[in-house]
C-alpha cells in the first residue's frame, strides 16, 4: 500500500484489507488492535469494516469471517469449518 496522503482512505478498499489480512492468515485469531494495525486507515472505517464481514444477518452468500468471545475478549477470524447460522424453517 502505498500512501499519498492526498486523500482519506476508500471504505470499499478497507473492506478489502479486512477481508484480505483475515483470509491470508484462516484460523488465525485477530483483536479489533490487531486488525487496526494490520489495515492502512481510520479507526472507525476499520471497525465498521469489521461489523459489516461479521454480520451474521447479512443475506446471500457471505465469507467465512467470524466474531468468537473469548472471555470478555470479542476475536475475529476466517474460518471455513464454521457454518453461518442458519434461518430457522417453520
Amino acid at each position: 500500500m502505498i500512501d499519498t496522503g492526498r486523500q482519506a482512505p476508500d471504505f470499499e478498499r478497507i473492506l478489502d484489507d479486512v477481508r484480505q489480512v483475515l483470509k491470508d492468515c484462516p484460523g488465525e485469531r485477530f483483536t479489533k488492535t490487531k486488525l487496526r494495525e494490520a489495515v492502512k486507515g481510520k479507526n472507525e472505517q476499520i471497525d465498521e469494516a469489521i461489523q459489516q464481514l461479521t454480520n451474521p444477518l447479512v443475506d446471500g452468500p457471505r465469507d467465512p469471517i467470524f466474531a468468537l468471545n473469548e472471555g470478555s475478549r470479542t476475536l475475529y477470524t476466517w474460518d471455513e469449518s464454521i457454518k453461518p447460522a442458519e434461518p430457522l424453517s417453520v
